[in-house]
C-alpha cells in the first residue's frame, strides 16, 4: 500500500497483527493439573469491528466518514476509504501467495491516535487452497470453500485493484 504512487505515508494506515502469548498456570495443587490461557493486548471494545469473516462476510458501509484517500497514477486517479484497506489486504494475500492462501477474519480496531494510524487485528483465519488430510491452519481454515465464499461477497475497490496489480510485482492480475 505504501508503495503506491502519491500515497501520503503519514496518513495511510498500516496493518499490524497483535502478538499473543500462551500463559500456563496450575489449576490445583492436589492433582498437578495445568491450564492455559491466550493473552494479548486489550483492544477498545467500543471501537472493535469485524471487517470480514472466514465464512464470507465482508463489511460494507462507512464507519469513518470523511476519510477517503486519493492518489494519482499514470493511468488515472484512484480513491479509497479506510474500510477498503482490510478487504484489499485479504485479496492481496491471495494474489501474492500465488492463489494458495487467503488471510481473512480481519477483526480489531483502527488506532487513529498513532501516526500513521494502525489497524490492529487479532485472531485472523487463513484459508489454504490445497488442504491436506490434516488441518493446515486450524479449524477456521475452510480451504478452497472459504476462499470462494470471500470472493462471492468481496467487491474490489480502486485500492484493491491497484495493490493486486503492477505496483506489487510488475504484472497484472
Amino acid at each position: 500500500l505504501l508503495s503506491l504512487p502519491g500515497i501520503d505515508r503519514s496518513k495511510v494506515p498500516t496493518i499490524q497483527f497483535l502478538d499473543c502469548w500462551v500463559m500456563l498456570f496450575d489449576k490445583g495443587k492436589e492433582n498437578n493439573e495445568r491450564g492455559a490461557i491466550l493473552v494479548e493486548k486489550m483492544l477498545d471494545p467500543e471501537k472493535y469491528l469485524k471487517w470480514n469473516t472466514n465464512g464470507g462476510y465482508v463489511r460494507t458501509g462507512t464507519t469513518y466518514p470523511g476519510t477517503a484517500t486519493s492518489f494519482s497514477a499514470q493511468n488515472g486517479d484512484y480513491h479509497f476509504s479506510l474500510e477498503d484497506i482490510p478487504q484489499a489486504y485479504s485479496h492481496f494475500t491471495y494474489t501474492a501467495s500465488g492463489r494458495r492462501f487467503l488471510v481473512c477474519d480481519l477483526q480489531g480496531v483502527l488506532d487513529t491516535k498513532q501516526q500513521p494510524p494502525v489497524f490492529e487485528f487479532t485472531d485472523p483465519a487463513i484459508h489454504y487452497k490445497k488442504r491436506t488430510d490434516r488441518i493446515d491452519f486450524g479449524r477456521t481454515d475452510l480451504g478452497e470453500n472459504g476462499i470462494e465464499q470471500f470472493f462471492q461477497t468481496h467487491v474490489c475497490s480502486d485500492l484493491c485493484r491497484m495493490v493486486c496489480r503492477q505496483w506489487v510485482d510488475g504484472s497484472e492480475d
